[in-house]
Parts: structure tokens; C-alpha cells; sequence
């Protein structure tokens, strides 16, 4: 059977916590280690199967989580968050889901603060970084699940999201039209979302802006 590796020292700004030991059976979302400094945010089981390793580095440095994988890929059955709800069970939703890391906050890139609003939340629908899909690989076929992913970025916000697009991706902005604030002009790094939020910031307390890629925003809307 397949074997996926989880590392959790490579995830910035976190001090990882395991909730499982070698031969448990996990399903896909099942909490694998949360953070010690936010223990609502969890990390989730990509794949259904058997914790088979868990390697440990200099310091006892949670290095890897060993997966081997099962036949049945069965899934654990989560609340679906509704965004008209009250901000803290939306949030706890997504928390129980294992996607709240993917919100990191400018300049360091840390994890964002569970009871913290966002002043701005920036998102660069292209990476020009080399080595990164287009971004029509993803929109082509998860058009709906982004456009529900930035109603979440909405409702986390108050509506208070910075879309950026390139203006050579014609194809995305045609799909995804009114919901592009800003079309960016020029080569790389002009579509870091760090460079767009230097352009279009109107104040101090915006320097401390939250950012999600656009894969996180398709799994949020899925």
C-alpha cells in the first residue's frame, strides 16, 4: 500500500503536539498533532490508514508521520460551517476541520490568532514562484469551490478581501470576474501576495494582514 509522510517541522511558527501514536487507524481529517501555542489548531489526516512511523528529530523535533494507506478511504464526517452563523462556531468549524493554519498573518507568516479579525486578507489568485501549477489547473476545476471559499474569507473579514490576478491570466479573469479587486501588472515578484498588500494597504494596522493560497481557498469552499 502507498505510504504518504506528513512533516510537521516544516510548517512555520507552530510547536506541534501529537493526539496519535504508531498503529492507530486514522481516517481522512482525523486530527494528527495540534498547536501548543493555539491547541484549536489542528493538522488532519490527509489520507485514510495506519500511523506506521513517527520519526523523531535533534531535540525530539516531530519530524515525520507515516501513513500507509487503506483501501477504504473513509472519511470523518464534519459540521459543515454556515457563514451567516455566529462567528465563533464559524470559526470553530473550520478549526475542527484542520484548516485554520492555512490563515498566516504578515510579516512572519505565523499561524492567525483564532480570536483575532482580520483588517485585510490578501489573496494572489497567481503564484509566479517558480515551480507552481497555473492557476487554471485549479480554476478549471474547482470554480465553485473557490467562489465558496472567498465567501468564507468574506465572512471571516467583513468583507474586507484584496483579489489579485495577473493581467496576462485571461481565462481567470474572465471566471471570475466582479470577484477580482485588483489586476497586477508586471513579472515576478509583482503576484507575491506580500508585494500586492504593500501596493494596495491604507493603513498601519493593515501591515499585519492575514493571507491564504488559493489551493486553501478551494479546500475551505469544499
Amino acid at each position: 500500500q502507498p505510504i504518504h509522510g506528513l512533516h510537521p517541522y516544516r510548517i512555520p511558527n507552530i510547536t506541534p503536539k501529537l493526539l496519535i501514536k504508531e498503529n492507530d487507524s486514522v481516517k481522512i481529517g482525523t486530527p494528527l498533532f495540534f498547536d501548543k501555542k493555539q491547541p484549536d489548531v489542528v493538522f488532519s489526516a490527509p489520507v485514510a490508514g495506519q500511523i506506521t512511523q513517527i520519526v523523531y528529530g535533534p531535540r525530539r523535533r516531530l519530524d515525520k508521520i507515516e501513513i500507509t494507506t487503506s483501501e477504504s478511504q473513509e472519511a470523518e464526517v464534519l459540521d459543515v460551517p454556515d457563514v451567516s452563523s455566529d462567528r465563533a462556531s464559524f470559526v470553530q468549524s473550520i478549526c475542527k476541520a484542520g484548516l485554520w493554519g492555512v490563515f498566516r498573518t504578515f510579516p512572519f507568516q505565523a499561524i492567525a490568532k483564532i480570536d483575532a479579525t482580520p483588517s485585510l486578507i490578501v489573496l494572489s489568485v497567481d503564484n509566479d514562484e517558480p515551480h507552481h501549477p497555473n492557476s487554471s489547473i485549479i480554476l478549471d476545476k474547482y470554480l465553485n469551490e473557490f467562489k465558496k471559499g472567498l465567501s468564507v474569507l468574506k465572512a471571516l473579514s467583513e468583507n474586507k478581501v484584496v483579489v489579485g490576478i495577473s493581467s496576462t491570466n485571461n481565462d481567470g479573469r474572465a471566471a471570475l470576474g466582479s470577484l477580482i479587486t485588483h489586476v497586477i501588472e508586471g513579472e515576478y515578484p509583482a503576484n507575491n501576495p506580500g508585494v500586492l498588500l504593500y501596493k494596495v494597504k491604507t493603513s498601519v494596522k493593515e501591515n499585519s494582514a492575514w493571507t491564504v493560497t488559493l489551493q486553501d481557498v478551494v479546500r475551505l469552499g469544499h
